[in-house]
């Protein structure tokens, strides 16, 4: 039996086309996964083995606790999360990238790593949504970057993505705040588009990042508060607590 990725290695030396890693720029196989050289595919810090149910985080193999410290501390109006890696190296800078500098093509990137490495298809859900930035900012950078995930990976596992959430207030940068601060920053940034959506429904959030889980725990009252049935919650990376 042929071997793919030997076939496809093959085939690029004998119709050679320049490719580059998305990260470091050195050039690797069209066949590569993630599109990432293997330096730098093994510096990806992909959240293995036991996670805390409601924010993803990974937490000890021995702990006989469902979630982190962190989630038991705090009460979330989503019923579970995941999310594919700690925020740091390579996937910080990749994010950095895709945020700031104008690289929205990562978002296929994105996709495929958090399909491949989370178990989304086990859960029941009947949409797939994400967190909006107000439109004086998408305006801005030209694109909202988690709604080009929540709508690639739609296409790739059959769910539609819709639109629920408006934001409707220009918050200030979230990382630099307290806990406090953050709450009571995002509190009523959200309005439901279209009530008629998500009625009784399983929804999943698409983010990008989760730091304390205010913006996603906001978004999902509102979604809660209007009829959705329960809320899932997917980032791309996750801040480990100091």
């Amino acid at each position: 039996m042929i071997n793919l990725k030997i076939f496809s290695k093959i085939l690029d030396l004998i119709f050679p086309d320049k490719v580059t890693c998305v990260n470091c720029g050195c050039e690797i196989y069209s066949s590569d996964k993630y599109s990432l050289c293997e330096e730098c595919l093994k510096t990806l810090t992909i959240i293995k083995g036991k996670t805390c149910r409601i924010c993803g985080r990974g937490i000890s193999e021995i702990s006989s606790y469902e979630k982190c410290m962190e989630c038991r501390k705090n009460d979330f109006y989503f019923d579970g999360g995941f999310s594919l890696c700690v925020f740091s190296g390579t996937i910080k800078k990749l994010l950095m990238d895709f945020k700031y500098n104008e690289k929205n093509y990562l978002y296929s990137v994105f996709s495929d790593l958090i399909i491949d490495n989370l178990n989304l298809n086990d859960l029941d859900i009947d949409l797939i949504t994400f967190v909006p930035v107000h439109f004086t900012r998408k305006f801005f950078r030209g694109y909202n970057q988690s709604e080009l995930i929540a709508n690639d990976i739609s296409k790739k596992i059959g769910i539609n993505s819709k639109k629920i959430l408006i934001r409707t207030k220009i918050t200030k940068r979230l990382k630099v705040l307290s806990k406090e601060e953050r709450k009571n920053e995002i509190e009523g940034a959200f309005i439901i588009n279209n009530k008629k959506n998500f009625t009784r429904k399983n929804i999943l959030i698409i983010d990008d990042i989760y730091t304390t889980g205010t913006t996603l725990n906001e978004c999902s009252k509102v979604l809660k508060y209007n009829g959705a049935e329960k809320i899932y919650i997917c980032t791309l990376a996750i801040r480990c607590k100091d």
